[in-house]
């Protein structure tokens, strides 16, 4: 959808998106078989349906958020606001737009995909912390002994991916409870160099690079939970 915006084609999802799709396709096409044999409650089944549809759209409009986070900061080239032009300045600041907007999405699918879980594995997770995340949702299967090699293949997704996953944290915590991401980033580069500037800009390459891997856990893991037996007969 966003490709326009780079007289780009629509997307052709290949890859890890490709398979993500076709994942929860499949899945769709399940819960289509059983309803038809009628094997469940119907108004389970299109709830069911109904997650396995926002996270098509959710991996959809994360992808496009990525992607557009690069481009536009392929069009960044100097490491100062000041040594830009108008049009370098409303390039970083779409790249901002589209940063802040993907690490948000990626944290909030995954507690999507906590509530997911939390709901189709009955683990009652509020009664321990009535606010809580996909992580706890995890430490709860953990805990339970539910699904034990479900828990594990995602308790080794979030150690694979925990050193982009804890820095994209950082930014999201930032962000949303204090100050904006990109001035904390000038606090910090002011300590580093010892005098204070507003204009200093991020690590943009390094940035897209740490997004590009949270979107990559986003997707396996939604891999991981769909794939699991206690989910492909469509019954929990």
């Amino acid at each position: 959808m966003l490709r326009h915006l780079f007289g780009e084609p629509e997307r052709q999802d290949s890859g890890l998106i490709l398979k993500t799709n076709q994942v929860l396709g499949r899945y769709l096409n399940d819960l289509h078989d059983i309803e038809s044999k009628g094997q469940s409650d119907l108004s389970k089944l299109r709830r069911w349906e109904i997650w396995v549809h926002s996270f098509i759209t959710a991996v959809d409009e994360l992808e496009q958020g990525v992607y557009s986070s690069l481009k536009y900061s392929e069009q960044v080239l100097n490491r100062n606001v000041e040594d830009m032009k108008s049009e370098e300045q409303t390039e970083y600041r779409r790249y901002l737009y589209y940063y802040k907007n993907s690490f948000i999405r990626v944290f909030a699918i995954l507690d999507k995909l906590g509530f997911f879980l939390n709901e189709r594995l009955h683990l009652n997770t509020e009664k321990v912390k009535p606010r809580f995340s996909y992580f706890t949702v995890i430490r709860q299967m953990h805990d339970r002994h539910i699904q034990t090699d479900l828990e594990q293949k995602l308790y080794n997704l979030k150690v694979k991916y925990s050193e982009p996953l804890n820095k994209l944290r950082d930014y999201r915590n930032v962000e949303i409870h204090s100050i904006n991401y990109e001035a904390a980033d000038d606090l910090l580069h002011s300590a580093t160099v010892g005098a204070f500037s507003w204009n200093h800009i991020e690590n943009l390459p390094g940035n897209n690079q740490i997004l590009q891997k949270c979107f990559e856990m986003v997707c396996e893991t939604i891999i991981a939970i769909y794939n699991a037996p206690c989910f492909t007969d469509g019954r929990a």
